[in-house]
């Protein structure tokens, strides 16, 4: 999750998962904590 969504890659100057078109912001740790909590 956090590979993907919140660490800005140096080699494509953004995360993987905005460079996929998965997501359109980028996420912080509390954003995470936030949906996980929420799922249970």
């Amino acid at each position: 999750m956090v590979y993907n969504f919140v660490k800005i890659h140096k080699t494509i100057k953004t995360t993987p998962a905005m460079e996929a078109g998965v997501s359109t912001n980028l996420l912080s740790m509390e954003d995470i904590v936030m949906m996980s909590e929420t799922a249970a």
